[in-house]
């Protein structure tokens, strides 16, 4: 198994890709003739001459576009680039935004592909490429799609936006603040469609890296969009008595009739952008990416992706560094039998790399910092990194010892050869409408009555299975305050497959049935924000693993386990609208709220929850009157029927005059910049505001989706996590389950 760590080699522009020529480097000094010089010498110039495979040749590799990338797409590795990060004009490849949010509108649930989009007279009345569309004219979301990923039709486009999102320029906002999430730094939107925007206004703008992480993101999590940017044509509109009908062709034709492999993607234009395409193809089970901007006609943006894409499909390929079952060396052990225990690969170590590389790949094995006797045959023992001069290529999880050292050690099956079955769960952020402080266990522990609510902002979890009995967590560093996240045993996720394990052993389990995962967290849910990230990642690793290891376990047991890990776990399983009560794990779930809509600000600090709870008893107990836990549960049921009556009409404006959070007092008192931004937030419309958590995350609840996207924009400045959201129902949500490719 390759597992690659996000590994990305950026070629640069005028850096040539590293080549190694095989018999060493620079010239020769030979001070007597002999025998082996000459044929060392001959052989050197055999290799050099142009009739050959030439090193030559790919250092002078070269396309016209101002701007160039080639991304291999599985681990997101840059093969080529020619000025990556040069700003432009996107045009119409902003419709891969477009198509990328639709997509994931419809997996949550916000839309259908049956949905009947009606046509605005403003989405009617764009120019440009169309599908010819009347106003009040309407077509299902799958053939706007359609219209969209074929034809590049703007007023398809703008329909779509005004659907999903009720404005168009709500939807620029969302569009905007995804490339934020994938780490699009240099994108801007302006609109939905890439025309030009009006004079004055600020244009569109992205760059080609950027570009290549949009289309990536698509791919990978929707490669079904692939049927429909293949497609040739497609008649949209059959005729009738009043309208002829409408062929949806393909932009892209010189590319997709002209390349073996290709599928995709989306061809761009407009008198300031020039000619765009970005492409992608697959051969032998390699997919690339490639992305040509500000070429001079149809014809040179088609050709110079053909030249690109034979660039990569010649020239890299995946090379097995340490195959499955080989020794790797030995690992020293400490207080072991035998000093050093010899150690192999669990499974296969591939990396993606240019051929001429491919012979000067290492690897070295890096022990675990943990490591002591006795040691198990197949124990984990380690990682493997492999690199390429200075340069790290990819990590695996391995190896394992080959042989046991001391009493207690046990034999475990060999890592399963074949590719691994990978999963993706959707891990939601929470906000607390109510939060009620009703009293104080032995224990030290309070409890709360809370009305708990899953927004849409979510973080994403991927866990894969390695092998052996350890939960390695990998962090995507696109994600906001990814770096805050720990790695180590306090990282919630990782501590809940450790809890679920164990838990699964004591009832029975075969150690085997269970192998190591890797997860991934994609981050973005702001970190120690009263959100809920923690816990929220935590339910979603509990998910995924009882899923892969085929456990069968209801919501339930798994919140039985959750709960020891963290209060807000169980409401994180479960998901929706809730009412929490004890320490959090007594929870009475409530019709799914109708979906508000809102803002969540987050400042750039942390807040200490134990901080918080040790001085709200402190601050509780100078109150004139402090209530009893009685009165205080009274007044909270009280609080929470209000609550639960208004989310139960819909009305937005009753369920603001009831947000509450009796944590609020001591959080803004210890941190004011806290109450600060929940002033600023009324300022800027909001219909009411309240901290989340213990802080020091606000929220404000919105009219609409279009008022929650306007607060969005007025709020925003640096410094500050500003997300526009909407309530959901569900909390975790098994999002895909394939394996790797």
């Amino acid at each position: 198994m390759g597992i690659l760590a996000g590994a990305k080699w950026d070629h640069q522009p005028g850096r040539a890709i590293r080549v190694r020529r095989p018999f060493g480097g620079g010239g020769v000094i030979v001070r007597r003739p002999s025998t082996a010089a000459v044929v060392l010498l001959i052989l050197s110039m055999l290799f050099l001459a142009p009739a050959a495979a030439s090193a030559q040749g790919v250092l002078q590799f070269d396309i016209p576009a101002e701007s160039a990338l080639l991304m291999e797409a599985g681990t997101g590795q840059i093969l080529w680039a020619k000025n990556p990060d040069m700003i432009t004009e996107p045009a119409s490849l902003a419709k891969i935004m477009v198509m990328l949010l639709t997509y994931e509108a419809v997996e949550r649930g916000i839309a259908s592909w049956n949905d009947r989009v009606i046509v605005s007279p403003y989405a009617a009345s764009i120019g440009g490429p169309s599908a010819l569309l009347a106003a009040g004219e309407s077509f299902t979301l799958r053939e706007m799609m359609l219209a969209i990923a074929i034809h590049s039709a703007n007023d398809a486009t703008v329909a779509v936006a005004e659907h999903l999102a009720a404005s168009e320029a709500a939807f620029v906002e969302a569009m905007n603040l995804r490339a934020q999430q994938l780490g699009m730094t240099n994108t801007r939107f302006v609109n939905s469609d890439g025309l030009p925007a009006p004079e004055g206004q600020p244009p569109n703008q992205t760059t080609a890296r950027d570009m290549a992480i949009l289309t990536r993101e698509l791919i990978t999590k929707y490669p079904e969009v692939l049927e429909l940017t293949s497609m040739d044509s497609y008649r949209l509109r059959q005729p009738t008595a009043t309208r002829p009908a409408f062929d949806l062709i393909n932009t892209d034709r010189p590319f997709l009739r002209a390349y073996e492999g290709a599928d995709g993607l989306k061809t761009g234009w407009t008198s300031n952008a020039g000619y765009n395409l970005v492409a992608t193809a697959e051969r032998n089970g390699i997919r690339l990416i490639s992305v040509v901007l500000r070429t001079d006609s149809e014809q040179a943006r088609a050709a110079q992706t053909v030249r690109l894409m034979d660039y990569g499909f010649d020239n890299f390929r995946w090379h097995t560094v340490l195959p499955q079952g080989q020794s790797a060396g030995t690992v020293p052990v400490p207080d072991a039998a035998r000093e050093d225990v010899p150690v192999r690969a669990g499974a296969d170590l591939r990396v993606f790399v240019h051929r001429f590389d491919a012979d000067a790949v290492r690897y070295r094995v890096v022990p675990r910092a943990d490591l002591k006797a006795p040691i198990a045959v197949n124990e984990v023992v380690g990682e493997v990194v492999a690199y390429l001069g200075d340069q790290e290529l990819a990590t695996w999880g391995g190896p394992t010892s080959s042989s046991g050292r001391g009493a207690g050690s046990a034999t475990r099956s060999p890592a399963d050869s074949r590719e691994p079955a990978l999963l993706i769960v959707r891990s939601p952020a929470k906000i607390n409408l109510t939060l009620d402080v009703v009293g104080r266990r032995a224990d030290g522990y309070h409890l709360l009555e809370s009305v708990m609510q899953s927004i849409d902002l979510s973080d994403f979890v991927t866990l894969t299975p390695l092998g052996g009995d350890d939960a390695r967590v990998v962090l995507n560093g696109n994600g906001v305050n990814a770096a805050a996240v720990p790695t180590d045993e306090s990282n919630l996720a990782r501590r809940a497959v450790r809890a679920l394990r164990e838990a699964m052993l004591e009832a029975g389990r075969a150690p085997e049935a269970m192998p190591d995962l890797a997860l991934q967290i994609d981050k973005h849910i702001p970190v120690a924000a009263g959100l809920g990230g923690g816990s929220a990642n935590a339910a979603a690793a509990l998910v995924g693993a009882n899923e892969l290891w085929a456990l069968g376990l209801d919501i339930g047991r798994l919140a039985d386990i959750g709960v020891r890990l963290g209060a807000d776990v169980p409401f994180c399983l479960l998901g929706g609208t809730a009412v929490a009560r004890g320490i959090g794990e007594r929870l009475t779930p409530l019709p799914d709220a109708p979906p508000l809509a809102g803002v969540v600000a987050t400042p750039d600090f942390p807040v200490s929850t134990a901080l918080v709870y040790r001085m709200y008893d402190q601050w509780r107990a100078t109150q004139p009157r402090p209530a009893d836990d009685g009165e205080a549960e009274e007044r909270a049921r009280r609080r929470t029927d209000a609550m639960t009556a208004a989310l139960r009409r819909g009305d937005a404006r009753e369920v603001a005059s009831l947000l509450h959070n009796a944590l609020e007092p001591v959080t803004t008192r210890l941190y004011p910049e806290v109450g600060q931004l929940r002033r600023q937030m009324a300022a800027a419309g909001a219909l009411g505001a309240v901290m989340c958590g213990s802080g020091p995350s606000v929220f404000g609840l919105a009219e609409d989706e279009d008022h929650a996207a306007d607060l969005a924009r007025r709020l925003r400045r640096p410094g500050l996590f500003v997300a526009a959201c909407r309530f959901i129902g569900r909390g975790h949500r098994i999002l895909e389950k394939g394996r790797r490719p």
